[in-house]
């Protein structure tokens, strides 16, 4: 019995990781529909694959660590993407999809509107992507190692 316990403790823990994690590769995901998988810039796409995560977080920061791109996200969707998952997860499947998928459009409304607010070099994050550069300079170094948890 205590073996049973152990086991359905471990998976239940395992779902609460997994569903927190779903949102924020959907993120990226869209990200990439829209500006990254139909650019026919190698380069550019050898670039975006690259800093991955980093197009909206900070090398070596904790994931919570957004650059001005990803700040300008986090801002237009409302509350903790991570915090919505939990309380989602508590709920059932059924509840945790239903609020993944209102994360999801509401980040596409948000990168529409980002697209057009002003990046640290005047142009706006959306005449960046479309010149074939991310919202963000890369680091320096490469910036070839993603934000840690």
């Amino acid at each position: 019995m205590r073996h049973l316990w152990l086991c359905a403790s471990a998976a239940g823990a395992l779902a609460v990781v997994v569903s927190n994690l779903w949102a924020m590769p959907r993120f990226k995901k869209e990200f990439d529909a829209k500006w990254i998988d139909k650019n026919t810039d190698a380069e550019f796409k050898a670039t975006a694959k690259k800093q991955s995560c980093n197009i909206c977080h900070v090398k070596g920061k904790p994931k919570a660590t957004h650059n001005d791109f990803g700040k300008a996200l986090d801002e237009l969707i409302p509350g903790s993407a991570k915090a919505r998952l939990d309380a989602a997860t508590g709920m059932g499947d059924e509840a945790n999809e239903a609020e993944t998928n209102k994360l999801v459009e509401e980040f596409k409304r948000a990168l529409e509107k980002v697209e057009r607010m002003k990046a640290a070099d005047g142009s706006t994050y959306g005449d960046r992507l479309k010149s074939h550069k991310l919202p963000v300079d890369p680091p320096a170094d490469g910036g070839d190692e993603p934000a840690v948890e």
